[in-house]
């Protein structure tokens, strides 16, 4: 009995010796989108990977884990781009970054009462962190409506739809998933801060005012870093099968990927996109 359990010990051992080393990084917040992906991800990769998941809940924090030698997904946003760029962070992207996956998370107006207060008054609107973005996407509502809303922030898209279930505030802004928790909470998320939208029964915000820009997304990217590009080709297509599984955990999350808008082939249009929305933050 003894010889057996040794052996079944060394087997293990190997097992884990041998088995892909990965770390997961998420630069998101603790209860936000990227890092509930991040989650499910490292759930679903469990068997294939020697995984190590780090998800400090600031982007700069973030940055200094991704080191030089090991196979790392990266988890990033333009928004914290932005803020490299423009030296809020003294940590430099990596180098080695390959994009796998890309997704344009459009940000829907939710409420628990009367979704059509965004045109008028002075609602306390939820959003979550930064600041300076969200109080130019209110102070843009505000100058196309001729309404008088304040911005309360949160830190984390959980943060912000919990205030409004918890009637802190009167209207939150959150990406499709988020917004999810509120429709089955008997809430509702009519409007969406873009000029053009799939989702099903949402209005863009945009075609009530043509003069002011009433778009607004987090673009987020998934990287493969410190990998040869088979390594990443195979990381991409473990990814994808997590995806196709309505079981799994980010199956489970993205309501088998109907709460996202996302591509796996980053073409010249989409990074065209994500740097324009970059440069957009920083100006």
């Amino acid at each position: 009995m003894k010889i057996i359990s040794t052996c079944l010990a060394l087997i293990m051992w190997a097992s884990a010796v041998n088995a892909k080393e990965l770390h997961i990084v998420s630069a998101g917040s603790k209860t936000g989108s990227l890092t509930m992906q991040a989650t499910a991800y490292a759930s679903d990769l469990a068997n294939t990977y020697q995984l190590q998941l780090s998800a400090p809940g600031n982007f700069c924090q973030a940055l200094t884990q991704v080191n030089s030698t090991t196979p790392t997904m990266f988890l990033w946003a333009h928004d914290f781009e932005a803020a490299v760029q423009s030296g809020q962070c003294p940590v430099k992207l990596p180098a080695n970054m390959q994009p796998i996956r890309f997704i344009k998370s459009s940000s829907l107006i939710c409420s628990l009462t009367n979704a059509d207060s965004i045109f008028k008054g002075n609602a306390k609107i939820a959003h979550t962190v930064p600041k300076k973005m969200f109080s130019t996407v209110i102070s843009n509502i505000n100058t196309a409506f001729g309404t008088a809303h304040q911005g309360v922030m949160f830190n984390g898209s959980g943060q912000v739809r919990l205030a409004l279930l918890n009637g802190e505030v009167d209207l939150a802004i959150l990406t499709n998933e988020h917004a999810d928790v509120i429709r089955s909470k008997g809430g509702s998320c009519k409007f969406v801060l873009d000029d053009q939208s799939n989702m099903p029964g949402v209005v863009p915000l945009q075609q009530f005012s043509q003069s002011v820009k009433l778009r607004h997304s987090f673009n987020t990217m998934v990287y493969a870093v410190n990998m040869s590009k088979a390594q990443a080709a195979e990381l991409k297509r473990n990814m994808q099968q997590a995806h196709k599984n309505c079981n799994s955990a980010i199956g489970q999350y993205t309501r088998c990927d109907s709460l996202l808008d996302l591509s796996w082939e980053i073409d010249q249009k989409i990074l065209s996109r994500w740097q324009e929305d970059v440069a957009d933050l920083i100006e």
